[in-house]
């Protein structure tokens, strides 16, 4: 079996639920940092650190939630653009 063909729009979706919960660690770990920086270095700028921190957990989900959408749309494009090319791609499935 050659797979010749990927759904763009499905590859692109697939790669959006896949780095979402990527950039929530990334904003968990981030939090993390901005909520610990002022202990140590004393409490100038805490609130603002607070809200950096919080400000993340929304921020880099999304923000990798786009990244995963272009990077999907692009793969899939690309995928179909070589395949024409040079062929597909040979998939041995059992039933």
């Amino acid at each position: 079996m050659v797979l010749k063909k990927i759904g763009i729009a499905s590859l692109a979706k697939v790669s959006v639920i896949i780095h979402i919960p990527i950039g929530l660690l990334v904003g968990c770990v981030l939090m993390i940092i901005a909520l610990c920086e002022p202990a140590c270095y004393g409490s100038y700028g805490a609130g603002v650190q607070k809200w950096l921190g919080l400000y993340g957990i929304i921020t880099w989900p999304l923000i990798y939630g786009i990244y995963g959408l272009i990077v999907g749309l692009y793969t899939g494009i690309a995928y179909n653009a070589i395949t024409k090319l040079v062929g597909g791609v040979n998939i041995e499935l059992e039933q």
